[in-house]
Order: C-alpha cells, then sequence, then structure tokens
C-alpha cells in the first residue's frame, strides 16, 4: 500500500493516494512498524502541503518527525523537515521555513545526500528570494545548481532545476527560467 501511494502521489492522483497511504499508515501502525509508518506520515503530509492544507500537513508531518528521531533515520528525519518547511514557506512563516530547511540541508549534508542537498539548497533560494534578499538567494541557488549537476539522479536534479525556475520567474527573468525548465523537461524523458 505505501508504494502504492506513493506512485499515485507521483502521477498526481492526490486523493487515491491519500486512501493507499491511510491504509498503509494504519497497518504499520498496527503491526509496529514505525519506519514505514513514518514514511506514509511524512507522505501524506506531503499531499496535503501539494493541495493547499498547511495545517493537515503539519498535523503528518511532526508525529513522523518524531517517530524519525527516535529512530534515529536521518535521511527520513531531513525528508520530513524539507516537507515541514514547505509547509512554513505556503503559510508565510520565511524565518521557520529558513530555520527547518537549515536542520535539513545540515543533516543532508552529513548524509552525503547530494539530490536532497540540491533541492534543499533551491528551497532556500526561493524563501531569500521572497523576502527579498536577492543576493542570498543568487548564492543558494549558484550552491543549488553546483549540487543538481553532480548528481547522478535525473529526478532529483529536475525537482532542484524547478525549484530554481520558479525563482527565476519570481524575480522576473522569464527567458532564463524557460531555458531551465526545458532543461529539467529533458532529465524526466
Amino acid at each position: 500500500l505505501l508504494e502504492r501511494g506513493q506512485r499515485q502521489y507521483g502521477a498526481g492522483r492526490f486523493s487515491s493516494a491519500l486512501v493507499s497511504l491511510a491504509a498503509a499508515h494504519a497497518r504499520f501502525r498496527a503491526a509496529g512498524d514505525r519506519a514505514r509508518q513514518a514514511a506514509a506520515l511524512n507522505h501524506i503530509g506531503a499531499i496535503h502541503t501539494r493541495t493547499g492544507r498547511p495545517d493537515s500537513a503539519a498535523a503528518y508531518l511532526r508525529p513522523a518527525l518524531t517517530l524519525l528521531r527516535a529512530l534515529g533515520d536521518r535521511a527520513g528525519e531531513a525528508r520530513a523537515l524539507v516537507n515541514l518547511g514547505a509547509v512554513f514557506q505556503s503559510t508565510g512563516r520565511a524565518d521557520s521555513a529558513l530555520a527547518t530547511f537549515r536542520r535539513a540541508l545540515a543533516l543532508q549534508r552529513a548524509a552525503g545526500d547530494s539530490a536532497g542537498e540540491a533541492i534543499t539548497l533551491g528551497n532556500l533560494g526561493a524563501v531569500y528570494a521572497l523576502l527579498g534578499r536577492a543576493d542570498s538567494a543568487a548564492a543558494m541557488l549558484g550552491q543549488d545548481g553546483r549540487r543538481a549537476e553532480g548528481v547522478r539522479d535525473p529526478g532529483g536534479e529536475a525537482a532542484a532545476l524547478t525549484v530554481r525556475v520558479e525563482v527565476l520567474r519570481r524575480a522576473g527573468r522569464v527567458d532564463s527560467a524557460l531555458v531551465l525548465q526545458r532543461r529539467a523537461l529533458a532529465l524526466l524523458r
């Protein structure tokens, strides 16, 4: 059920994914499988973030973080922190978003997760851009670009590029954004 929910989420079938992931969460909880329970909660939280329900997202992400920390799963904790940072970003809590993304970045660097690091650097750049801190945004996006290009994960690189596209678009640099968006699409083909 967890894998089905992940596939449904990836295909943009959020309602179906929520049903599958909720069922998976219930099974894992009953079985005492805290790692997979945390994964289901994290995915459910991510869906709620993507569908504009930040309060619901946080209600799933916080217990996921508690479980992941108890398990010592630093990579999972970083993923959940990135999702929680997105909740803060979407609700205009820039300071909380920055702090949360920075914690995720530290965990990703310690784990050598270059793909995750590239995405988080892009998220940091996006928050800085929203705050009007163009120099900080550019610094994060520069690191993001170097990280994304060094990753042998086309999906991760495309995700990092997509964040950069959004920052460039918001800055009015539509031509540059379009070039990067085409690059991201090419990676996914």
